[in-house]
């Protein structure tokens, strides 16, 4: 039967190279698999009181549908969020989705066609391009120097053409691992404003760092149209809930691409930001101390 072209060009080479993992496990050998980035499956949980605060709320019969944008405690819970790390918006501004994902996939519908041009770091986290692809764009990889954790801003500049309508950043990178600094946040909102681009910002690893600071791209955002990614699968452990959420800056030029997105949440989701403890704390300083042994572990393979 045919498919479309577009669903032919998707690819996802995180989840495709555990076809081979499988059979070399076949044969007998012990595989550790590294692809995901999911901690839940390394012993990691929610917090104790999330989780009930959680089954409470089912149980309580809130299973329905929320408002399109997401419920609105939730929502300005986020927004005070992400103004403590630059931004300057209300939670008007923000729009509760199903992970992740589907943020990216929402965003990139919405700002390409047929032919356009998307600019990713390099390696970058591969639904990325395949979401481009699947609206008929080209992804288009720029060069970043891993040691000045620094984009190669010659390279952006050489591949921006008339077809180009986005740069997309992932701080902290997936997978490298790599941190903008404040100074090359700066240099590609610089040149994604002289050139009209959107600039998508995935922070979904904001809060796990071991030896850089990180910096928001909303401390350096001014009113530029700047679209930021984010959720609750990787700090917050719960990466099965499918919970994520887009933010937009305060921006004449995203008003149109604000207003037409919307999508519908359950009000049980509520629990996850208003509930926190000092689990999530404990959890990552093991990570920290664990830190040293994992990466010698790595550079001997």
């Amino acid at each position: 039967m045919k498919i479309s072209k577009k669903v032919a060009g998707v690819e996802y080479a995180i989840r495709d190279i555990v076809s081979a993992a499988r059979e070399i496990e076949l044969q007998g050998k012990t595989v550790d698999y590294l692809n995901i980035g999911d901690p839940v499956q390394c012993g990691f949980q929610p917090p104790q009181n999330v989780k009930q605060a959680m089954i409470d709320a089912i149980n309580n019969g809130n299973n329905f549908y929320t408002r399109s944008e997401g419920l609105t405690e939730l929502t300005e819970a986020i927004a005070k969020k992400e103004n403590a790390k630059g931004l300057s918006i209300s939670s008007e501004n923000i729009l509760v989705t199903n992970g992740v994902s589907e943020g990216l996939d929402m965003v990139i519908s919405s700002i390409v066609e047929e032919g356009d041009e998307v600019l990713l770091p390099g390696p970058y986290y591969p639904p990325y391009a395949s979401y481009v692809r699947l609206h008929g764009g080209i992804p288009i990889e720029f060069s970043v120097d891993l040691n000045s954790s620094s984009p190669d801003v010659d390279d952006i500049k050489s591949k921006i053409t008339p077809k180009t309508v986005a740069i997309c950043l992932i701080s902290p990178n997936n997978p490298t691992g790599l941190v903008f600094n404040e100074n090359a946040l700066k240099q590609i909102v610089d040149i994604a404003n002289e050139h009209n681009l959107y600039i998508i910002c995935d922070e979904i690893y904001d809060q796990i760092i071991f030896d850089e600071k990180f910096t928001g791209i909303g401390k350096v955002a001014d009113d530029s149209p700047v679209i930021i990614l984010n959720g609750f699968s990787k700090v917050h452990l719960m990466s099965g809930w499918r919970i994520g959420y887009i933010a937009f800056n305060n921006s004449p030029q995203l008003d149109d691409i604000r207003e037409n997105l919307q999508v519908g949440n359950m009000l049980g989701w509520i629990t996850v930001w208003i509930h926190q403890d000092h689990e999530l704390k404990d959890n990552y300083e093991y990570i920290d101390y664990a830190f040293p042994s994992i990466v010698e572990a790595l550079k001997s393979i």
